[in-house]
């Protein structure tokens, strides 16, 4: 037995008719190829952000330069913060 997907709304079920009527097919091969493309569409905005995070983290890197390499997060913190959480004058 199938899974069944119960559409209430008027305009929902005219549009995917019709949709389906335009391209030759039936409703549910309408519906599955729209939700198949707003879910590629979806992943594809996933992974430009991914990649927009990724360039900005790449490049914050080339501005730093190696002046921090092999460094821990704690070791740096240490190096420009007193103890008492000022930043220092002389950082290094």
């Amino acid at each position: 037995m199938g899974a069944e997907l119960k559409i209430t709304d008027a305009e929902t079920l005219r549009l995917a008719q019709s949709l389906a009527a335009a391209r030759g097919e039936s409703v549910e091969a309408t519906i599955r190829a729209a939700l198949e493309r707003e879910q590629a569409a979806l992943a594809a905005e996933r992974q430009a952000k991914v990649e927009a995070i990724l360039d900005v983290a790449r490049r914050l890197r080339e501005s730093i330069g190696s002046e921090w390499d092999g460094f821990t997060s704690e070791e740096i913190g240490k190096s420009i913060y007193s103890p008492d959480g000022l930043p220092r004058r002389d950082h290094r």
